[in-house]
């Protein structure tokens, strides 16, 4: 079994880019898309073991990706990481795995990541 892998859909280039880093050191294979139309194009192209998304962000939205993105692949878990907590509403609370308030511990994130990739069928 190789490395899980993890796309990381975020506007802010640091949070990607230490997100990165954080999941890079916990043995995860990494990749970023900076807006949800990326993520979406990545997510046709590869499969990912979990991603998290930003839900505000320009060119396409979190909430709209996240509909995208199940489209294409229903049983990825998708952890949403969002500065405004009531953003996005219960359609999108719906279609996705968890839901995180930032800023957040990046113990509890990877606590959350752990335990929705645990929660998929083999």
């Amino acid at each position: 079994m190789g490395k899980p892998s993890i796309l990381i859909v975020d506007d802010e280039e640091h949070l990607r880019s230490a997100l990165g880093r954080w999941f890079d050191a916990q043995g995860f294979d990494v990749d970023y898309a900076p807006n949800g139309r990326e993520a979406v194009t990545k997510c046709e192209l590869f499969g990912y073991d979990v991603i998290t998304m930003d839900l505000h962000m320009p060119v396409m939205g979190g909430g709209e990706a996240v509909t995208a993105i199940r489209e294409l692949r229903p049983q990825v878990p998708i952890v949403v990481l969002t500065g405004f907590p009531s953003e996005g509403g219960a359609a999108v609370r719906e279609q996705v795995d968890r839901v995180l308030t930032k800023p957040i511990r990046l113990s509890e994130l990877s606590r959350n990541v752990q335990e929705v990739m645990a929660q998929q069928p083999c």
